[in-house]
């Protein structure tokens, strides 16, 4: 168990000309969390399991008054409730080691009480948390220092305005990442390359929550991520 608060920042402390806000508050959240971690199996399957519950009070939200201009608000109290898990298991061999892993968070952070204005949101999903996260992967290393890690992630759907009227779906990524290591003397030498969005899936890599529209512009909710994008790099080091 544990207790503790968030002071605003100087921004969220002033109002949009300047002045101080003698009404601002800092949140205050009480947290319980459980969990167990260990190893089975001789050591080759480890494991950890966490679960939470957290209460906050005098939410700090952003108020957009304007383009640019935001003032900081105290919006009330949330519940995060929460399961995170993170699984792994390794296989050695003579000449190739397989470690096969996947971690999870499961989120359901919601308003227990905020009204703004004359706008209630109590009960809504707080925006801009997704309802859960995954990743899955694989690594593999042999003796003659080549190794992979392919890599799949998944992001659940969140919301992106306190009412809850306009949510971001969910996406899912695969990445791959190979690789090659060589001690040759004093010299050692790295190469390694890999592919982002195996898939060339389209989603939304950033997002602006509550979003507002001036000037007669559509208000921009999403920011794209990037297609299938390709890397590699080369190292060699010298020990003296």
């Amino acid at each position: 168990m544990s207790h503790g608060f968030s002071a605003p920042s100087v921004e969220e402390t002033l109002t949009p000309d300047g002045q101080i806000n003698p009404d601002i508050q800092p949140e205050k959240g009480i947290s319980y969390e459980i969990g167990t971690r260990g190893h089975l199996l001789d050591q080759r399957f480890s494991y950890q399991i966490n679960a939470y519950t957290m209460n906050v009070r005098d939410l700090l939200v952003a108020r957009r008054t304007a383009e640019d201009q935001f003032i900081g608000i105290n919006a009330g109290r949330t519940t995060h409730r929460g399961i995170e898990a993170a699984f792994g298991y390794k296989i050695s061999g003579k000449v190739v080691s397989w470690s096969p892993f996947v971690n999870f968070t499961l989120n359901s952070i919601r308003f227990d009480e905020f009204i703004d204005d004359e706008n209630d949101f109590s009960g809504n999903d707080l925006p801009g948390v997704p309802s859960f996260q995954a990743q899955a992967g694989l690594q593999v290393q042999t003796k003659w220092g080549f190794s992979s890690v392919l890599n799949y992630r998944t992001v659940g759907e969140m919301f992106l305005r306190d009412d809850n009227i306009l949510i971001n779906d969910a996406y899912s990524l695969l990445n791959l990442r190979l690789g090659y290591e060589k001690e040759l003397g004093k010299f050692s030498l790295c190469v390694n390359g890999g592919i982002n969005n195996l898939l060339d899936n389209k989603y939304a890599a950033q997002v602006l929550i509550n979003a507002g529209s001036f000037g007669g512009n559509a208000p921009r909710y999403f920011y794209p991520g990037n297609p299938r994008n390709f890397y590699g790099n080369i190292s060699v080091g010298y020990r003296f």
